[in-house]
């Protein structure tokens, strides 16, 4: 029986890098194997989601220039933040921004569950 770890050293390796970008930055892939993260144009930050099949869709936060998705659930629902404030992108492309009412120092999602169920240090 394989290790974890050897396992993953036999497995191959797949660069993602977005058309256009200068960097790429993934942060976190689904059981389906959809990966979010961001990347930079030299112009802004935006963010990505790649689907399994390699497919690449990109989305802003609004009238912003950074923006860092940080977990992407089964659903393909991530979740990360911009300039203090968190956001939920849906697999339709709606974005949604909150804030916690209680955050002080803004809000930074770190994780989202098949739920919909977000943790962060808020």
């Amino acid at each position: 029986m394989l290790s974890p770890l050897a396992s993953a050293q036999n497995s191959p390796i797949t660069t993602i890098d977005v058309p256009g970008a200068v960097w790429t930055l993934s942060v976190s892939i689904n059981a389906a194997g959809a990966i979010a993260g961001s990347y930079s144009d030299d112009i802004a930050y935006h963010g990505f989601l790649r689907d399994r099949n390699g497919n690449f869709t990109t989305y802003d936060a609004p009238g912003q220039s950074l923006i860092e998705p940080k977990c992407i659930n089964p659903g393909e629902t991530v979740t990360g933040n911009y300039s203090g404030h968190g956001f939920l992108r849906a697999p339709d492309g709606t974005f949604t921004t909150f804030d916690v009412p209680v955050a002080i120092n803004g809000t930074f999602p770190i994780s989202i569950n098949t739920a919909g169920a977000i943790t962060g240090p808020f």
